[in-house]
């Protein structure tokens, strides 16, 4: 028998507003986190500089050089996450969040990416995101797939995309 710990107090009840809106999907998908762009040519030399010591990197630097040799960045808005390894891309102009991002994923991500594959996401606000995963070999053609596809941009032809 427990211990009398004396008289008991009455549990007092607490009730909680509801939200005049009821949350949607749309209020818990996409990208909902504070977005810092970073300008191309700095992730460029970002992952130029990971890749002497990390060449399993080697394709999330051929993505980002293709978006410059593309001469897309006034189109794209990209930063890194993740140690500076994931890359998360959106059009401009800039929007309150959430909003539809794209994330190539490396292998040092919180998702699971395994080892000689690359994982393009697609997150989306109306809750119908796409995952794909492919061979690094792939990485550049799946990213302006995702590119092409979720927001409509494509890169010039014979601009390595």
């Amino acid at each position: 028998m427990p211990p009398d710990d004396g008289p008991r107090r009455p549990v007092r009840r607490i009730r909680l507003a509801r939200p005049a809106v009821p949350p949607t999907r749309a209020a818990a998908s996409g990208w909902a986190y504070p977005f810092r762009p970073e300008p191309w040519d700095e992730i460029e030399s970002l992952y130029a500089r990971v890749v002497v010591r990390r060449p399993d990197l080697d394709h999330m630097l051929a993505i980002a050089s293709s978006v410059r040799a593309a001469d897309v960045a006034k189109e794209l808005a990209a930063c890194t996450i993740s140690h500076k390894h994931d890359l998360i891309v959106r059009p401009l102009p800039p929007v309150d969040p959430p909003f539809d991002v794209v994330a190539v994923r490396s292998p040092d991500s919180l998702a699971l990416v395994r080892t000689g594959t690359v994982v393009v996401e697609h997150l989306s606000t109306t809750g119908h995101d796409d995952r794909i995963e492919r061979p690094v070999a792939e990485a550049v053609p799946l990213f302006w797939r995702f590119m092409i596809e979720k927001f409509g941009i494509s890169p010039p032809s014979g601009s390595g995309g």
